[in-house]
């Protein structure tokens, strides 16, 4: 009857979104995602979820690639490596355009999601909420979108270059919700 298919619903409803919160995969949430390579920076780095415009991780990411962009501020819609974005998660820094911008490019050359680290390279606190621009065009995101401190993602992109490599590699989210802060692999120069 009417009465059980709405209990049913509501129940689904209220299982997957505690399941999402379980998870973190939500929009507007703190993360954590880890690098495996290169082995310098292999550490447990956090990120935040933009505020209100990208998609919800609907599913983890294992052993990808972080791959830095060239430009980095990944301004204009050519981006001079955006061939090995597809599947992959972008690595984007911030400054020049907005969120939604660099999102929305990196999503044109396939990307599974993005992560942009502030300009402010010696930032180990400055968290920002990556919010929609105010064009409107925040909704046509359909990929996640994340920040992350910026010496986090210059010591990335660093260790990548010094390695002569394309990209990281990294699992993305990793589950520390019933982990104790002080047993994270955490990188030696955050503040945590």
């Amino acid at each position: 009857n009417i009465f059980e298919k709405c209990a049913l619903f509501i129940l689904l409803k209220l299982l997957y979104k505690k399941n999402r919160k379980i998870w973190g995969y939500g929009i507007n949430e703190q993360l954590w995602f880890e690098v495996l390579f290169p082995e310098n920076v292999a550490y447990t780095y956090r990120i935040k979820s933009a505020r209100d415009f990208g998609a919800v991780l609907s599913q983890p990411l294992q052993q990808v690639n972080l791959v830095p962009v060239v430009p980095a501020e990944a301004c204009g819609q050519l981006l001079d490596n955006g061939h090995l974005l597809q599947n992959q998660v972008a690595l984007i820094t911030r400054g020049g355009c907005s969120f939604v911008t660099k999102a929305i490019h990196a999503e044109l050359y396939g990307a599974a999601a993005v992560i942009i680290s502030d300009h402010n390279f010696d930032s180990v606190t400055q968290w920002v909420d990556m919010i929609d621009d105010g064009s409107n065009r925040g909704r046509l995101v359909g990929i996640p979108a994340f920040y992350l401190l910026g010496k986090d993602g210059n010591m990335i992109r660093e260790a990548v270059s010094g390695k002569n490599a394309a990209a990281a590699i990294i699992n993305l989210p990793v589950n520390y919700t019933t982990t104790a802060s002080g047993s994270l692999h955490q990188p030696p120069w955050d503040h945590w």
